[in-house]
């Protein structure tokens, strides 16, 4: 077995943290998640293995989660308690930090980590307990940092993600990659730009300001943009934001939410959540995704949190990471 997939030492103090070498022998404490189906986590839906235990088209028996948010040490992301987490760098450096590990090292994935949010909800894993062994610290408790994932983002308003857990292959998830898909009205998987796909679409009217400002009114699940929050063309920058909360985001009428928007953790809505987990959007130019909480503010901060405001080129003090590593 590669040095990079060898367990360093298993159940650590007899709870579900494990420690795991990278491919220069050094460690990171992470939890193990077993793989599990859809309907574990939600009634109805589609019968099928969660998308995050799927990669490239295989199954995995379980990913590992870092325990901790990551600090940077020799061009590589690691896992220990006690550790000042990394910040003020980008998404795309973050990937590196956590690919530079070896093979099936990756930044957590949106499907991951929406999976292990689902996971902690049906466990009815307080935030008492989220310093404990059971579960990565900071998915229970808010106001703990904002953190990076892989596989999502909205690109002019519409949805567009990495199929199933294929972030965790270290595929290609630049601007311009040719691996990012749209959802059509029907539910599939397509080529974004080909037909009517899921949006976030604004409620309220959008303006030219440009200075970072709030558009009141949320958003809404839609098959095209018709009000984006900034009305003078396509841009990266950050102007006008809406927000709203996730288990308050509603379909346009006539519009069928299907269970790949639900897996994607957009929108909370009808998952008997009564958290108060917020929604960020701007619908115009590339936007990636950012989950968690805020070291300043927790209000609307938690595991279902979603950043969806962003640029690849945002760095901040408030913005981390974590690696998670599938045997490939």
């Amino acid at each position: 077995m590669p040095e990079n997939e060898k367990i360093a030492a298993g159940l650590k103090n007899g709870g579900n943290t494990r420690v795991l070498n990278d491919q220069f022998g050094r460690p990171s404490e992470m939890v193990y998640i077993r793989k599990f189906r859809w309907p574990d986590l939600f009634e109805g839906g589609r019968d099928s293995v969660c998308p995050a235990f799927i990669v490239e088209g295989r199954e995995v028996d379980g990913i590992y989660i870092s325990k901790y948010q990551n600090y940077v040490e020799n061009g590589c992301a690691y896992s220990q308690k006690g550790r000042t987490p990394a910040t003020n760098l980008t998404i795309d450096e973050a990937r590196i930090f956590c690919s530079s590990k070896g093979k099936g090292w990756h930044l957590v994935s949106n499907a991951e980590w929406f999976a292990v949010a689902c996971w902690c909800r049906k466990q009815a894993i307080s935030a008492s307990r989220a310093e404990t062994e059971q579960m990565p610290e900071g998915f229970a408790v808010t106001g703990k940092g904002w953190e990076f994932v892989a596989g999502l983002r909205l690109f002019n308003g519409e949805i567009q993600m990495i199929p199933n857990n294929d972030s965790a292959a270290n595929v290609d998830e630049s601007r311009t990659s040719s691996r990012w898909r749209a959802v059509s009205r029907d539910g599939e998987l397509i080529y974004p730009g080909k037909q009517e796909t899921f949006c976030l679409d604004g409620v309220g009217e959008g303006n030219t300001r440009q200075d970072v400002h709030e558009i009141g009114g949320g958003a809404v699940l839609a098959g095209s943009v018709r009000r984006p929050q900034f009305t003078k063309g396509p841009s990266d920058r950050d102007f006008g934001c809406t927000c709203i909360l996730q288990k308050e985001l509603k379909a346009e009428s006539e519009i069928c939410v299907p269970d790949l928007i639900r897996m994607a953790g957009v929108g909370i809505s009808g998952n008997a959540s009564e958290r108060d987990d917020i929604l960020y959007v701007r619908n115009y130019g590339e936007r990636i995704a950012i989950r968690g909480g805020n070291w300043e503010l927790a209000d609307g901060a938690g595991p279902f949190a979603l950043y969806l405001s962003h640029s690849r080129e945002v760095c901040s003090q408030a913005n981390g990471f974590r690696a998670a590593f599938c045997r490939l």
